[in-house]
């Protein structure tokens, strides 16, 4: 493994925000945690997470029945975004903070 390649692996795994070039992209920003209606299966859990998951800018995704967390970039407020791709698998965002 290269050496630049252990610690972009080591910044996804810890979250830590560093300064160093090619890294920017893993700097951690924004945390939203949403509520969401609707869900009510593991399967719903999967693809709740696999579509935020696919945003732009989402560094990580917790999804359990009824809630998720999502962590986005810094700098990034992808709020509006992340709401499209739950109603997109068909359910609703009831609250976001």
């Amino acid at each position: 493994m290269r050496f630049g390649a252990r610690k972009e692996a080591t910044v996804r795994r810890i979250g830590v925000s560093i300064d160093a070039p090619g890294l920017e992209r893993y700097k951690t920003g924004m945390r939203h945690e949403l509520v969401i209606e609707g869900m009510g299966c593991d399967h719903c859990v999967r693809s709740v997470e696999r579509a935020l998951g696919q945003v732009e800018g989402v560094l990580k995704v917790e999804v359990e029945l009824g809630k998720a967390v999502v962590e986005t970039r810094e700098g990034l407020d992808l709020l509006e975004a992340l709401r499209q791709a739950v109603a997109a698998e068909g359910y609703d965002v009831a609250r976001a903070a």
